[in-house]
């Protein structure tokens, strides 16, 4: 290290490359109290960087399953449109066979009137 003088009282130190710019750790406590804080902060700076790639992963793990669960629900969503056609098409079955029952029974009805009627008017003629 070389030294220089620029003004009274002052030194200005030039250092050289082979210059060492560390003090040794027993010349000042100051700084190996700074080294200590710097290494906790250190390990606590990849602690969290540990954190954050963990919560990444599990960001990653979570969109895929979404992925899949969409996925999922479409499928379902494509099968229960497809039901409910189905369902609709049985209903209109139903509803024409309903009908249909009702106009035989209402046939059936009228052919039993017409029947008594004819019973009735022949007791009428006998008597």
């Amino acid at each position: 290290m070389s030294s220089a003088r620029v003004k009274e009282g002052y030194v200005r130190l030039n250092l050289d490359e082979n210059d060492d710019p560390e003090p040794s750790p027993s010349a000042n406590p100051y700084l190996q109290q700074q080294q200590a804080i710097i290494d906790k902060q250190d390990q606590s700076l990849e602690r969290i960087g540990d954190s954050l790639r963990t919560l990444k992963n599990m960001s990653h793990q979570i969109g895929d399953e979404l992925e899949d669960q969409s996925e999922m629900l479409d499928e379902l969503g494509h099968s229960m449109s497809g039901v409910e056609s189905r369902m609709d098409e049985v209903m209109k079955k139903l509803s024409k066979l309903t009908r249909l029952e009702n106009e035989s029974n209402q046939w059936t009805t009228i052919f039993i009137l017409i029947g008594l009627i004819v019973v009735l008017l022949v007791i009428l003629v006998l008597l």
